[in-house]
């Protein structure tokens, strides 16, 4: 019954009797910049290292993987880092959101980011209009896993990317069939 995620959090802990101050901050207004198009980056010709990373290091079947970059086609290889990317759609299967994840650690960091001009009121996502259950997951990876062990390919499942619920707010307004 909460309005928003932070004050569902807040209810949460104190139930728990934790107690959290809240900073009320104002925001300076801000120009915002003209929205720029989002450009993606360059398929690989392969998915050697995607594979190599998400079946190896991260323990993800290949069939799962499989899943994701030819069935959804929501995942794929860059050609010039060979990072991860994501794509989350519109209701009509625009991509408004992509995200990168680096398939290598360097000096024990892993490059994460969004690709510019992506809209954030977007996440990546999966739809079945047969279904009217949501599973929401923070990471791309979170919900490979999730769907990994339980085999649930049945529900629909949206990735924020982010900490925001907007995407969590765009995605039940598209899709009213969610209960």
């Amino acid at each position: 019954g909460c309005s928003s995620v932070p004050d569902a959090i807040h209810e949460i802990l104190a139930r728990n009797h934790i107690y959290v101050l809240r900073q009320v901050e104002v925001a300076p207004k801000v120009s915002i910049p003209e929205a720029k198009e989002m450009e993606l980056p360059e398929k690989s010709e392969g998915y050697k290292y995607l594979y190599a990373y998400l079946c190896k290091t991260r323990k993800l079947s290949p069939e799962v993987v499989s899943y994701f970059t030819h069935d959804l086609g929501i995942l794929y290889e860059s050609k010039q880092h060979h990072n991860l990317v994501f794509l989350g759609k519109d209701k009509e299967g625009n991509v408004k959101y992509a995200m990168q994840r680096g398939t290598s650690d360097i000096y024990g960091r892993v490059f994460k980011g969004d690709v510019k001009g992506n809209d954030k009121s977007h996440g990546v996502n999966i739809v079945n209009p047969n279904s009217s259950v949501l599973k929401v997951f923070e990471s791309s990876i979170d919900c490979m896993s999730y769907i990994d062990i339980t085999g649930d390919i049945e529900s629909n499942k949206l990735v924020l990317g982010m900490l925001s619920d907007r995407p969590l707010q765009t995605f039940l307004q598209e899709h009213k069939h969610i209960k």
